[in-house]
């Protein structure tokens, strides 16, 4: 659902939760993915700036991002639509009119 949209970025991912669980990110993506493990080893003393409990793991992201733009989702986000239910490309419009 979200590979057309996301397939011509470099994606930042942040794995909240678990960090023994394994992501399996497809194949055709330029991705770095980052846990809590990483976070930790990264940050040291700092990584309790980042909350443990919400979603503000994001932030690391917005950290380690070198990218003039940066989009963030959640897990339980779902691709845009226009009023008569066709899928829009909304990051795409959204970095056209930046």
């Amino acid at each position: 659902m979200w590979r057309p949209y996301f397939e011509p970025y470099h994606l930042i991912m942040v794995q909240d939760g678990d960090p023994s669980r394994t992501i399996k990110v497809p194949d055709g993506f330029e991705c770095e993915l980052y846990n809590w493990n990483d976070i930790n080893c990264i940050l040291g003393p700092k990584a309790s700036c980042i909350s443990f409990k919400d979603s503000a793991c994001r932030c690391f992201g917005y950290l380690v991002s070198k990218k003039k733009y940066i989009f963030t989702i959640d897990g339980d986000c779902f691709v845009a639509k226009d009023p008569s239910g066709k899928e829009i490309n909304a990051l795409e419009q959204n970095i056209r009119t930046c």
